[in-house]
């Protein structure tokens, strides 16, 4: 009995006749879809040189972008130089402005202060009290925008700002009111009789206004009330701060009384007299 072949071939004819086939198939498959086949339009390509363009050239070309590009830069930078003076120029110049704002106030003040002087000599009773004081609204606290106070009956009050003077004796007979700022307005100088007895005798005296070129002098008779204020003058201050004083008593207080002997001392020198 013959012995059974046990050993496995697997390249035998069947296996090549299969695989033969197979490539047959793939091949007639690749030539009937080529028509349909067409390339991948997205994949990018350096652009051709156009015709006639020396190589030589186009290098050429582009070192002189690169260059402009340099250029280019150099000059951005220097804009931002001129932009960052320019802006220190500015703040300088806000400097400037604010510096000379503040000399045009302190030139103002200056000009402000065109001083005038009231003074008083009367005949009072022992029991008198009597106050020289000068109102006026043309001068404005910055803090409230509050005028000088008005005449106030029930008490002193001599200087309200900084730099006026003012000073009264015991009784009222003699006395002074000095303005030092005076920026244009009306100044209103006024006799307050705070006490006095009307069956005594009446106040009598003179009151004196110094400005910077005239003295004006203000005689008072037959005051003989109490609890008043008495206008005396009204001095007015431009805005080319020029003074002019206008005597404002009441006609039945006044008097062309005659002047103390102080009034030479204190005449100007121009001899002008009101």
């Amino acid at each position: 009995m013959k012995p059974r072949n046990r050993e496995i071939n697997i390249f035998n004819m069947s296996l090549l006749d299969v695989l033969c086939g197979a490539l047959g198939a793939f091949c007639f498959l690749t030539l009937v879809l080529f028509p349909y086949y067409t390339p991948n339009k997205s994949d990018s390509k350096a652009p051709d040189v156009p015709p006639g363009v020396d190589p030589k050239s186009l290098e050429d070309a582009k070192a002189r972008i690169q260059e402009l590009e340099a250029a280019l830069k150099k000059f951005q930078d220097y804009a931002a130089q001129l932009e960052a003076e320019n802006k220190q120029l500015r703040a300088r110049v806000q400097q400037l402005q604010q510096q000379a704002q503040q000399t045009g106030q302190k030139m103002d003040q200056y000009q402000m202060r065109n001083p005038f002087l009231a003074t008083m000599d009367l005949k009072v009773s022992p029991d008198d009290d009597v106050e020289l004081y000068i109102e006026d609204s043309a001068r404005m606290t910055r803090e409230d925008n509050r005028p000088t106070p008005k005449a106030d009956l029930h008490r002193r009050q001599g200087n309200f700002w900084g730099g006026d003077l003012a000073a009264m004796t015991g009784d009222g007979s003699m006395g002074y009111f000095m303005v030092r700022d005076a920026p244009p307005g009306e100044y209103r100088v006024v006799l307050k009789v705070m006490k006095h007895n009307p069956s005594g005798p009446p106040i009598a005296g003179t009151v004196m206004i110094d400005t910077n070129k005239n003295i004006t002098w203000v005689g008072i008779a037959n005051l003989n009330k109490d609890q008043v204020v008495i206008p005396i003058a009204s001095v007015q201050v431009d805005a080319d701060y020029k003074e002019t004083v206008q005597r404002v008593i009441p006609p039945e207080y006044y008097v062309a009384a005659p002047r103390p002997k102080i009034a030479q001392a204190l005449q100007p020198a121009n001899g002008k007299k009101n």
